[in-house]
Parts: structure tokens; sequence; C-alpha cells
């Protein structure tokens, strides 16, 4: 849980200064996943890094596979 609460605050504070860094949204994603593999969040998180970085192939492939 210690880590996917890092990813998750680490991942929040990059997107406060900038709200459209595609990793960030990957990360706090897999950190989410850490805490609750059910939080309803991340897929919203994985399909804003895939609309952020529309070719980067493991945004996309993360995303489906997520139910």
């Amino acid at each position: 849980a210690e880590l996917g609460q890092m990813l998750v605050m680490n991942a929040g504070s990059a997107l406060t200064v900038l709200p459209d860094l595609a990793p960030a949204y990957f990360i706090r994603a897999w950190g989410s996943y850490l805490l609750d593999s059910a939080d309803p969040t991340i897929k919203a998180d994985l399909q804003k890094a895939v609309e952020l970085a529309p070719d980067d192939a493991l945004y996309a492939e993360a995303l489906a596979m997520w139910p």
C-alpha cells in the first residue's frame, strides 16, 4: 500500500503542475490499482494517458487489457 500511495501522491503533484503529462496519468492508475484494483478512477486515468499519448503502446495495451 505504501508504494501505491506514493505513486498516487507524486503523480497527482505532477499533474497539478503539468495537467497534460501522460506518464503521470499512467503512474497514478498503477498506484490506484495497487491500493484498490476496483477503483473506477484507474480506467479514467488510463484513458487520459492514451488520449494524451496515442502512439505509446504501453498505455494503449494497458487500457485494452482493462475491463
